[in-house]
């Protein structure tokens, strides 16, 4: 299953009145590429909304297999103007997954629609989702991570969150409450893999069994550059170097042992789970160009690059090497690779992130 939070059909929050045409069709290429893939559901981002509208993404939704998600965004009655939430069926398991915009995003028909606060969009999901009986919460959230660690404490309920605005790319999942949170990076370079494990139908805590050996191998790290900018400060400084100043290493050592002691506080809140508790796993998939691509699908890159050739940095763009001239995706977004396919295919994918945000 492939999930995506957002941001997906421009790089910037605007487009220029010459480029409709050009994003039209770009936008026209992307939901074609993840009919193909099979996206499970899209997240709203607020450069979704900036250069398409709600209007532009109603649009996108006639054309899409996929749903477009979104729980904080009504029309001036008070309606959803979107699917709120879509639930997903993998491997004989329910899951829910809520889609989420930050309310600060602009959009051009602001006097019929209307942003809720994201945890109001949420509660009435939560709600309607508890009617479903999922076996797991999923949030597309596209809001900034402090926002996130609020929401998901203050609205209980959501078992992984997947960011798609802060544009950070997760080397682990982290823990935020109940929940835990993950960004996928940008511009299609990653894909975040996360393997659900459940044994059992029904709604249980997650846990990640490497949490402990994650922490001890930081922790390790920590020690052994500690002692080596030690032995540095120790050892007589040459001149006109900055080992001539040994006290600009005290402040790098303060900094480590202030992260050593954080680390220590988080392993003391690291509990034995239950055997029987569903649990995570997390992988971080390079989407390099050394890949091979989907044939269909980078054919069309190719016939929408050769249309519209790179202007200003906006349109599409290719690559040179020593080869000649390669053809690559919009620079918004990387087309969805023949890798998520492969993946999905080989049923080692329950669940996904964004393959790129922003």
């Amino acid at each position: 299953m492939v999930l995506d939070s957002g941001d997906v059909f421009h790089m910037n929050n605007q487009a220029a009145e010459s480029e409709a045409e050009q994003v039209k069709e770009r936008v026209a290429l992307f939901v074609k590429a993840f009919n193909k893939e099979g996206l499970a559901a899209l997240g709203i981002g607020d450069r979704d909304l900036g250069v398409l509208g709600v209007k532009g993404l109603l649009d996108v939704q006639k054309d899409a297999k996929f749903p477009i998600v979104c729980a904080n965004l009504v029309d001036k009655d008070g309606k959803d103007v979107f699917k709120p939430f879509a639930v997903v069926e993998a491997a004989g398991f329910k899951l829910g997954i809520v889609g989420l915009v930050t309310p600060g995003a602009e959009y051009k028909e602001k006097e019929e629609y209307k942003l809720l606060p994201p945890a109001d969009g949420l509660k009435k999901a939560l709600d309607a989702l508890a009617k479903e009986s999922v076996d797991a919460v999923i949030l597309l959230a596209h809001l900034d991570q402090q926002d996130a660690v609020t929401l998901v404490r203050d609205v209980p309920g959501v078992d992984l969150v997947l960011g798609g605005q802060s544009m950070g790319q997760s080397r682990y999942v982290e823990k935020l409450g109940a929940a835990w949170w993950l960004e996928s990076g940008q511009r299609g370079k990653f894909l975040s893999v996360i393997a659900l494990n459940m044994t059992s139908p029904g709604r249980k805590e997650f846990v990640v069994r490497e949490e402990a050996d994650k922490l001890r191998t930081e922790l390790k790290q920590i020690d052994e550059r500690v002692k080596r900018y030690a032995e540095l400060a120790a050892r007589p400084g040459r001149e006109g170097t900055r080992t001539a100043e040994p006290e600009r290493f005290k402040g790098v050592i303060e900094s480590m042992l202030k992260q050593r002691e954080d680390l220590v506080a988080k392993a003391k809140n690291v509990v034995q789970a239950p055997a029987d508790a569903p649990f995570l796993g997390y992988d971080s998939v390079a989407l390099d160009r050394n890949l091979r691509e989907d044939e269909e699908t980078a054919g069309w890159v190719a016939e929408f690059e050769k249309k519209y050739p790179s202007v200003g940095g906006h349109g599409a763009v290719s690559r040179t090497t020593a080869g000649g001239t390669v053809p690559s995706a919009p620079p918004s977004r990387r087309i969805p690779h023949k890798a998520i396919k492969t993946l999905h295919d080989a049923g080692k994918v329950k669940a996904a992130a964004p393959t790129a945000v922003q």
